[in-house]
């Protein structure tokens, strides 16, 4: 919180928070410190979200967000909760998880092991995570149609009722663990837009031209 709120007094146009299942560990492909001498966990991002949102200034929140191992529903209606309480300021950044700990966590299908050297072999992780990267576009195809299915004009004038006409169920035909039914409890104003982070490989790349408003690389040397 203070660090979120120093950002916003020295003009920072935006904080992003990063989602996680399992415990951190201190490098990439290596084994989380289980001797108790350090917390590795995360608070939940939406939760902090929500809290930044409420008590500071910063224009606005990226919340990351796991779609590996998450139900398209459940995300569009925190997410849909985060936008109405900070209208335009709240960014979405779907999270592909390619940790075999995450999966673990949640007991949800396994994904492919990486080593540290996966990282520097572009073709080699592309292989590996393709299949990750196209369920993540059909995951925020998703969300948005359920985005839509409670619009905020389904709300009565006087805000206490809402408008059947104007809110309609939603069916999802695809994957099996992806598949949504609407509609959403919450009235969507304003959609959050979606943001993706491209690096390392082609298939994150391919991601954000298939669904992004927004795309953040990853410096490299030149």
């Amino acid at each position: 919180m203070r660090l979120a709120r120093t950002a916003a007094s020295g003009g920072i146009d935006f904080v992003t928070l990063e989602d996680g299942l399992g415990l951190r560990a201190d490098g990439f492909g290596t084994a989380a410190d289980d001797t108790g001498r350090r917390v590795h966990g995360r608070l939940d991002s939406v939760v902090l979200a929500t809290l930044l949102l409420a008590t500071s200034d910063i224009p606005e929140v990226v919340v990351s967000r796991n779609v590996t191992h998450s139900n398209p529903f459940h995300v569009a209606r925190q997410l849909a909760s985060l936008a109405a309480v900070g209208p335009g300021r709240v960014v979405w950044r779907p999270q592909v998880s390619a940790d075999a700990r995450d999966a673990t966590v949640v007991g949800g299908p396994a994904t492919p092991a990486l080593s540290p050297e996966d990282i520097y072999v572009p073709t080699r992780i592309a292989r590996r995570l393709r299949d990750l990267f196209r369920d993540a576009e059909e995951y925020v195809h998703t969300v948005r149609r359920l985005w839509a299915t409670y619009p905020a004009e389904g709300l009565g004038q006087d805000g206490g009722f809402w408008r059947p006409e104007r809110v309609r169920p939603l069916t999802s035909r695809g994957e099996p663990r992806y598949a949504a039914t609407g509609p959403l409890p919450v009235p969507v104003g304003d959609p959050p837009p979606v943001a993706v982070l491209a690096h390392h490989a082609l298939e994150p790349y391919r991601l954000a031209a298939a669904v992004a408003d927004r795309v953040f690389l990853t410096p490299t040397p030149r």
